[in-house]
Formats: C-alpha cells, sequence, structure tokens
C-alpha cells in the first residue's frame, strides 16, 4: 500500500481506512477493498477480498520480554474469496 499519512487514516472498531482501501469487520466478515496503485511500475491495483472465519482464537502471545508485541491467529481456518478489477481475477477457496 501506498504510505499515506494521518490524514488519510480512519478507524473505528469496525472500519479501518487508509486512503482508498478499507477493512470492515461486520461481526461474522472482514471485507476488504483494495484500491491502490502498484510500484515500482505504476498500474491499477483494485477489487474485494472477503474473509468468512469458521472460528475466531483467543490466544494470543508476547514476541518480546516486555510483552508490548504480541501475536496471535486470529481466524486460523476462514473461507476467503477474492474478486479483483484490476488485474482482472476471482478465486475462492479455504485459507
Amino acid at each position: 500500500m501506498t504510505e499515506r499519512g494521518q490524514k488519510h487514516i480512519q478507524r473505528s472498531a469496525q472500519h479501518f481506512q487508509i486512503g482508498p482501501s478499507s477493512l470492515h469487520w461486520n461481526g461474522e466478515t472482514l471485507t476488504i477493498d483494495i484500491d491502490e496503485i502498484n510500484v515500482p511500475l505504476p498500474k491499477r491495483v483494485r477489487g474485494r477480498i472477503t474473509v468468512k472465519p469458521e472460528g475466531l482464537s483467543t490466544f494470543v502471545t508476547s514476541l518480546d520480554n516486555e510483552g508490548r508485541h504480541r501475536w496471535g491467529p486470529i481466524a486460523p481456518c476462514s473461507r476467503v474469496h477474492v474478486k479483483m478489477d484490476d488485474p482482472n481475477l476471482d478465486w475462492q477457496g479455504h485459507a
């Protein structure tokens, strides 16, 4: 994604937007809308990815001694649908 300043970022508990691209969680499905310009060769990258978790995990582990950096698999098993307009791609499967 293109580097953007804070004025191009909006977030709430269900929505995160950076410039024209965004993520939205409706409680059951994560929708990722992508609208970017590829680098180093400028080309439009635009489409939608939907991720429907088959279950959510609460496991979290620290990656540093102070516990400031944590990692956890939020949705280790999901159904994914990728529908890109540019480039023209469409596939779905298990992730």
